[in-house]
């Protein structure tokens, strides 16, 4: 056996031969002559970003405006204090906190394509998509 062998040269050629192309063709290839986009960000149209916003602060507004209607009438009648309505409770304030939380770094990404609010928000709005997700999972 050739001691020779070098082992980058054994990895290309096995990713070649699983490909359609050979060495030749790919150290002559020229990707200048392909056009390929000069933008990675496309900035969205006024009238798009003026109806998203729009439409979610309209959807969040309702949602929110009659979750604390079922909270608070759930809090001032005792006679409703049992273990299904509290069910409901929980399941309003979560979908209350998920309306207030959730809904506004979504819009800022994808109007921006990009995480203005920095490292630290994509990290808080990660965990709290996942923590109201998972708290909504074992609810139903």
């Amino acid at each position: 056996m050739d001691e020779d062998i070098d082992i980058e040269e054994l990895g290309a050629l096995a990713l070649l031969s699983q490909s359609n192309w050979s060495i030749d063709y790919l150290e002559g290839l020229d990707t200048s002559e392909f056009p390929f986009p000069n933008t990675l960000w496309h900035r969205r149209p006024d009238w798009e970003i003026s109806l998203k916003t729009t439409l979610m602060l309209s959807i969040a507004l309702i949602g929110i405006f009659l979750n604390l209607v079922i909270l608070a009438i759930i809090a001032r009648n005792r006679w409703l204090w049992s273990a299904s309505n509290f069910l409901v409770a929980n399941l309003a304030l979560v979908d209350l906190l998920t309306l207030v939380l959730c809904p506004w770094p979504w819009l800022v990404r994808h109007f921006y394509q990009s995480y203005v609010i920095g490292e630290v928000g994509c990290k808080f709005e990660a965990f709290v998509q996942c923590e109201l997700g998972r708290v909504y999972s074992h609810k139903s």
